[in-house]
């Protein structure tokens, strides 16, 4: 008797009447986006806006930080900053959020987050460090890349985090093989039984098709093999230890 064991997940789908508005009424909603993705438009990004150049524009309502950085975040998830959830905690800080220190009134600062590692933030601005050269001021609106904070930290010393704007972060990419196990394996004369488990990490809700084969591998000569094997039962020890199917 041939037992295979499969993950199961749920599956979600939301059905939506869509009506089209000017995007500056209402946002169009950002996604997750792949590590490979944020990378390449940042450097875009840096190419526009290189260290030390000015950006006095107007984006989305906001100017100098504030309007830079929503300029950032819905260039980088193409969407809008305004469907993201608005958390007063930094200590769950990622890529792609942002981030607000003080208030958004000319006494605090705006920032986007490019990375995290540890407790360092590092982010790019508007008016900020790149306003600088040395001690010295010499232009407004500088923009700065590689900047980086303490999550513990004030900015520049006087302005305390008062919240962040959470983005929806990076998806896994696609292309993974699947993923499995050969628990057992056991037989005599003319049978024998296995039991295993086995889960596509692109597509976790899909039952995945086994093939066995005994006296070598597939092609080979002298291998007999038996295909058509479907994984398709849960496994709740295998979803703790890999997180998934939930």
């Amino acid at each position: 008797m041939k037992k295979v064991k499969k993950l199961l997940s749920i599956l979600l789908v939301a059905v939506m009447l869509v009506c089209i508005v000017p995007s500056a009424e209402l946002g169009i909603e950002a996604s997750a986006i792949t590590q490979d993705q944020f990378n390449s438009t940042l450097s875009s990004l840096r190419s526009q806006y290189p260290n030390y150049s000015t950006w006095t524009d107007y984006y989305d309502g906001g100017h100098q930080c504030w309007g830079f950085a929503r300029l950032i975040a819905d260039t980088v998830f193409g969407g809008s900053w305004k469907n993201w959830s608005t958390v007063y905690s930094i200590s769950g800080v990622k890529a792609g959020d942002i981030v607000q220190y003080g208030n958004t009134s000319g006494a605090g600062h705006t920032i986007f987050v490019t990375s995290v590692s540890g407790s360092t933030i590092t982010f790019v601005d508007c008016n900020g460090n790149g306003n600088y050269s040395g001690g010295s001021k010499v232009r407004s609106c500088g923009i700065k890349w590689d900047n980086t904070i303490s999550t513990s930290a004030s900015m520049f010393g006087k302005y305390g985090f008062s919240y962040l704007l959470s983005s929806p972060g990076f998806s896994q990419p696609s292309g993974y093989n699947p993923t499995g196990c050969l628990d057992s394996a056991s037989g005599g004369v003319g049978s024998i039984s296995i039991s295993g488990w086995a889960f596509d990490e692109d597509n976790y809700g899909a039952s995945v098709e086994l093939h066995v084969y005994i006296g070598g591998p597939s092609m080979t000569s002298g291998a007999e093999g038996h295909n058509g094997i479907i994984a398709n039962k849960e496994r709740t020890d295998v979803n703790n230890v890999y997180g998934c199917g939930n």
